[in-house]
């Protein structure tokens, strides 16, 4: 069959909205031609059916995208809610369901979900840590809570992922998103009406992943408080412990110090009375006298009286000396 020699000098605009030109401009026979022709027919039947597993569900009555962005409403109203009553002294607040699911004067539609689900205080970093990667990697598999109740941040890092979902084809196409073309698309399957219909379908799901980002930074930001609390919490506990701890290992010290002494065991000294030694400057009970000079040199420093004195740093002192007296006497 002779090929019509008008069409090859044909512009590439015109020809991409003839379907049938395929075959007219094709090598070899008939045969060949009309297998060319469906093959392409094929390929953008294909490309469509990747589309349409993206844009549609069985599962809802409207499309995924559509769908998203209603969830990422109800999101937004219920961040913007319930973010501005959370405050950090009440960590109570941030685990618990909210009373209110509705607000305003329209009854806006406000999610049932606490903030977090449950964690431990002491993996307040890696629940930091975690929730950042999962945002970024859009990976759901290691959340750090200790329980699958669903909470704000799982709705948000669920919608993001499944933006996600909804913007990568599947193969053949797995080289194209929907949040990118039309830019990319390969000529076979290029029209003017393709083009129309994807570029709507980018500006959409941009316009989630911008109010979805917006989301994230609000309960970041929210979050940031209370972690920062939990942290300090945590150093005070710490803090504590250590304290504690060096409490009772100088008990334990003062006790083997006092057994391994030939002499008659002195009085065994408290944590106040250590305390005291330290204040004073000793490391062990002094002499009587030597206790009593050392608190008239401290206290022509400290009486509140005299020029640079410190009253109640005078007045440790003078209970410091009355506690060592009592025992250097004992």
């Amino acid at each position: 069959m002779a090929k019509n020699s008008e069409l090859k000098t044909e512009t590439p605009e015109r020809l991409v909205n003839d379907w049938f030109v395929t075959a007219v401009v094709q090598d070899g026979p008939v045969s060949t031609c009309l297998d060319a022709v469906i093959a392409e027919l094929a390929s953008r039947g294909a490309f469509v059916e990747a589309v349409r597993q993206r844009l549609t569900s069985e599962l809802i009555p409207v499309d995924t995208v559509t769908d998203l962005s209603q969830r990422i409403r109800a999101l937004e109203n219920t961040l913007r809610f319930r973010l501005p009553m959370l405050t950090a002294d009440r960590p109570s607040a941030w685990f618990r369901a909210p009373s209110a699911t509705t607000t305003g004067p329209f009854q806006a539609a406000l999610l049932s979900e606490p903030v977090f689900a449950a964690y431990d205080a002491v993996d307040v970093a890696k629940v930091e840590q975690a929730l950042s990667k999962a945002w970024q990697s859009r990976d759901l598999k290691d959340l750090p809570f200790s329980d699958d109740a669903p909470c704000l941040w799982t709705t948000l890092l669920r919608h993001n992922s499944r933006l996600e979902e909804i913007c990568q084809l599947p193969v053949p196409f797995a080289n194209l998103r929907l949040d990118e073309l039309p830019q990319g698309m390969p000529p076979e399957l290029q029209c003017r009406s393709l083009t129309s219909f994807l570029t709507n379908v980018r500006g959409e799901l941009i316009g989630a992943r911008e109010r979805l980002t917006g989301c994230y930074q609000q309960l970041r930001e929210s979050s940031l408080r209370l972690w920062l609390v939990q942290r300090r919490q945590l150093m005070e506990q710490e803090s504590r412990r250590q304290r504690s701890q060096r409490g009772a290992q100088d008990i334990r010290d003062e006790f083997r110090r006092r057994r391994s002494q030939t002499t008659t065991a002195a009085p065994l000294l408290g944590p106040a009375d250590l305390e005291a030694l330290r204040f004073m400057g000793f490391e062990g009970l002094p002499a009587p006298g030597d206790l009593r000079q050392r608190y008239i040199a401290m206290a022509k420093k400290l009486h509140p009286d005299l020029q640079g004195g410190d009253d109640q740093a005078f007045k440790l002192l003078v209970n410091a000396y009355s506690r060592l007296t009592s025992r250097v006497e004992a």
